[in-house]
């Protein structure tokens, strides 16, 4: 049976944890942002899931590639090491809330630079309203939005952190009444 070592790195890993260890706080990456609201404002005239595609197309063949120095293995999300990327179609009232304090967050902080400051202001309005978790507000009653706003029950993670986290009514969105 092989033994997995774990107690030893090699320099090459070492190095590679010593440099991802020593940032603080990731920067905010805007590109997959631009890009995918881009795409959308183009494309108003498509359904959601044609627009999602050709966003992710778009990102895809626009985004910035880079391999790090001794990768084995490569790829990324974002522009830059560890930079956590912005999905404006998911929410943005969280963005618009804390974009310019991010920096200055007690535990996971991000460094935002001026001009992902200004991108993301330039790019969060035109998102209001349109979101998931905008359209799925809009689907909740009066009294299911009542127990939203006592605290108790929370949804927004299940409606801000990707499709996999919604349960859609399968006959109706399949065009089939129930």
């Amino acid at each position: 049976m092989t033994q997995l070592k774990l107690d030893t790195l090699s320099d090459r890993i070492k190095a590679h944890k010593t440099a991802l260890v020593h940032i603080v706080k990731p920067p905010v990456c805007t590109e997959r942002a631009q890009h995918y609201t881009e795409m959308y404002q183009q494309h108003l005239d498509k359904p959601i899931p044609v627009r999602r595609a050709l966003a992710l197309a778009h990102h895809l063949a626009e985004r910035t590639i880079w391999i790090k120095h001794d990768e084995l293995i490569v790829g990324n999300q974002a522009s830059e090491v560890r930079a956590a990327p912005i999905f404006p179609e998911y929410t943005v009232s969280w963005i618009e809330k804390e974009i310019d304090d991010l920096a200055d967050r007690p535990g996971a902080g991000f460094s935002v630079s001026e001009e992902n400051k200004r991108i993301l202001h330039d790019i969060c309005p035109w998102w209001r309203g349109q979101t998931v978790q905008d359209r799925c507000y809009g689907m909740f009653t009066d009294e299911q939005k009542g127990l939203l706003a006592t605290g108790i029950i929370k949804a927004e993670g299940n409606m801000t952190s990707g499709d996999a986290h919604l349960a859609v009514k399968l006959p109706a969105a399949a065009g089939k009444r129930a």
